[in-house]
């Protein structure tokens, strides 16, 4: 049995390693499957598909972005650690093995991301070569209750 370990960061450490901070609005989600069968051997029972959660999201204001990139009016943000879960999985049903990955993840004071009012982001490339985001650990939204603090801790990190 795989345990995943959990190192648990502060505040003002994701926002560090966050280049792109946006206040949004949440508007839903879709699930895609991914087949990991092997070629030939389509048997979900055996080899049950991983669902990856994709998160849609309105953008009302960016409230940091170092890359100075082109932030669109909505984002798409597929679920954090997306790629090492897919990675277990195929470990599990392909090899029968199990590992227990250390991922980093921040104690946000909400429960869920639908709740959420801030994400934490890192930018990545698409395989179009567009901008594309993903969440800078797990857990890297906040209420946007804490506007005023996130903002604060930005312009304090900021260089003089």
């Amino acid at each position: 049995m795989n345990e995943t370990f959990i190192e648990t960061i502060p505040l003002p450490d994701l926002i560090q390693s966050s280049p792109i901070i946006l206040v949004i609005t949440p508007q839903g989600s879709d699930h895609h499957h991914i087949s990991i069968a092997p070629d030939g051997k389509e048997d979900p029972d055996k080899y049950p598909p991983f669902i990856k959660t994709v998160y849609h999201f309105k953008v009302l204001e960016i409230l940091k972005n170092e890359p100075c990139i082109d932030i669109p009016k909505t984002i798409t943000v597929p679920e954090a650690n997306w790629d090492i879960e897919l990675g277990q999985h195929e470990l599990q049903y392909l090899e029968d093995m199990t590992e227990s990955p250390c991922i980093e993840a921040y104690s946000s004071s909400i429960d869920n991301i639908e709740q959420a009012g801030i994400i934490f982001l890192q930018d990545e490339l698409t395989d179009d070569g567009g901008a594309g985001f993903e969440f800078a650990m797990e857990s890297a939204y906040e209420s946007a209750a804490m506007k005023d603090n996130v903002m604060a801790i930005i312009n304090e990190q900021q260089p003089d």
